[in-house]
């Protein structure tokens, strides 16, 4: 099989889920936590210690209900949110945006513009801000898809509100 292009220092790792992970992971709730909900990612996140207080995230999901849902965890978290139905409205969003989102939650599969498409439009903009693919599509191959688009980390459905806290808490502050 041929090797990966990426270092293993970037290669996709999963945490909080009963899949044991692809590399060493620091912190978190290690391979052998409960649940179903997976956080991948490329393994240059920092320690869960971020305050999430105060952040300002676009929400990227197409379904309503799972949109007013993530909404909703972002509260309980105080965080603010901005909403967008697809990837083409999220990156317009993210081009008349006063100042840049703390973070974006991204869906993978919607409408007009796909999430990994979205990122990476996001990312050719110079977006340099934490984006977490937050999508059911969790085999490896499309989390690694997501990845290779530009996402950070990749948060399984159906969210719950620990990882995704700890998710959010790795990777805040990056890009500042």
């Amino acid at each position: 099989m041929p090797s990966s292009p990426r270092s293993p220092a970037h290669a996709p790792r999963v945490a909080g889920t009963r899949l044991p992970p692809l590399e060493p992971h620091s912190g978190g709730t290690g391979g052998g936590g409960g649940g179903d909900a997976a956080v991948t990612g490329t393994g240059t996140g920092t320690a869960p210690t971020a305050t999430l207080e105060g952040l300002h995230v676009l929400v990227v999901e197409d379904a309503p209900v799972a949109r007013t849902m993530l909404v909703r965890l972002l509260k309980t978290l105080q965080c603010t949110a901005d909403e967008a139905e697809d990837g083409a409205q999220a990156v317009d969003k993210v081009k008349a945006a006063s100042r840049p989102y703390d973070m974006i939650l991204c869906d993978s599969v919607m409408p007009n513009m796909d999430g990994p498409t979205a990122v990476a439009a996001i990312r050719e903009l110079g977006y340099g801000g934490p984006v977490l693919g937050v999508t059911g599509n969790t085999l490896p191959e499309q989390i690694e898809d997501f990845v290779q688009h530009g996402a950070d980390a990749v948060v399984g459905k159906p969210v719950k509100l620990p990882v995704l806290k700890d998710a959010m808490a790795r990777w805040a502050g990056k890009g500042k």
